[in-house]
Formats: C-alpha cells, structure tokens, sequence
C-alpha cells in the first residue's frame, strides 16, 4: 500500500516545535483581540445636572453609553432591565454638577461610578467597563 494512506507519525503532521517564554510571550486575556466583546450600548439619556460656578442656571447633558460585561449573561440581564438601570443611572448623574463632568477625569469617574453601580445589582456576571458613546453637555 501507498505510505501517503497511513499516518505512521504524527510528527509527520505536527508544525515546527517553538520555545515559549511565559514571562514575556503571554497575553491578556479579555482585551485579546480574538476575544468577542460583549457590548451593549444604552439608548440616549437627559439629565439636569447641578448649576455650578462656572455654569449657568439649568445645565443639562445628553450621554449615550457603551456597557461591556465580563460575559454574554451580563450583557442579556442588562438588555433585560434597561429601564431600570437606566434609571439608576440617571438619579447617580443628576447628583453631579456641570464643572464636576466638565473635565475629562470627571468623565472617566463618571464611567467608574456607573460600572460599581451597575456590579452592584447585576445577578448574573459583571460589567467590565463602561465607555461614552455622546456626551453632550450644556451650560
């Protein structure tokens, strides 16, 4: 019979043998690249905020987020109770007065309240960061 009909090593079919260093040669598992996102975006919010030095009477902001969860579930359980968090979401924003969202690390604080706010009444997974899609603010 014909060599080619029998594998007789599976050296024959394996790939070149390569060294591997772990301490340098890892990577990051959930911002892996090959790794599905799990994102949900939350329709467009508006909110009063708080009048500040530097504003004037009635600012006001319009925000729209991207919500990525730590896995699928998270993500369905958000979808599944949009209104409610939604809600949660505005009451924490309207606290805030204009000059504290002004900035860009009044910004990023804002993300993080909104990710501990989130992983603390989600049942199912976690929220692994929370990014802004529109933030529009007026004075």
């Amino acid at each position: 019979l014909d060599r080619k009909l029998f594998v007789h090593s599976l050296a024959e079919l394996g790939e070149d043998v390569r060294d591997y260093n772990p301490n340098s040669e890892t990577e990051v598992f959930y911002d892996n690249p090959r790794f599905a996102k799990n994102l949900v975006t939350i329709s467009s919010m508006h909110v009063n905020l708080r009048p500040s030095e530097n504003s004037g009477s009635n600012p006001m902001l319009v925000l729209e987020i991207t919500i990525e969860g730590a896995s699928t579930d998270s993500i369905i359980e958000i979808k599944d109770r949009e209104a409610e968090l939604k809600d949660m979401l505005l009451r924490l924003t309207e606290a805030k007065t204009y000059d504290e969202l002004a900035e860009a690390e009044g910004k990023q604080l804002l993300c993080d309240q909104y990710r501990d706010a989130l992983n603390s009444v989600l049942t199912t997974g976690q929220v692994r960061r929370v990014l802004l899609k529109n933030f529009i603010i007026k004075s």
